[in-house]
């Protein structure tokens, strides 16, 4: 589960790959079918420096909709720049959004090339 302490760590030049479920408050699973999600990961210290922007078709995949299944993947993170990054997770129907907790992404430099 992701709250406002959660860290996630992300070597330069790795893939970024998270399944994620959408629940609802009472823990069933939300159904995606008409939903819009976006994500978004913005620098900690300038939230005007944003390091990716990602919606359904571009990085994110709703595989399994009727269970609130979904993917996100970056491929390419090499030029991702070391940091730390303020995250969260958008979804939205009709005049409803939500957003998940902020969480932290830090991009560590890569050690093996």
């Amino acid at each position: 589960m992701i709250n406002d302490n959660t860290t996630i760590p992300l070597k330069q030049g790795d893939t970024l790959l998270w399944e994620c479920e959408y629940t609802n408050d009472a823990g069933s699973a939300v159904d995606l079918t008409n939903y819009t999600i976006k994500c978004q990961a913005r620098d900690s210290y300038n939230l005007d420096t944003i390091l990716f922007d990602l919606s359904i078709g571009s990085g994110i995949t709703v595989h399994t909709p009727l269970e609130g299944k979904f993917r996100i993947e970056i491929d390419d993170t090499t030029t991702f720049k070391e940091g730390n990054y303020k995250i969260d997770i958008q979804y939205s129907i009709d005049n409803i959004i939500k957003s998940s907790e902020t969480f932290t992404l830090i991009i560590e430099k890569d050690i093996t090339k």
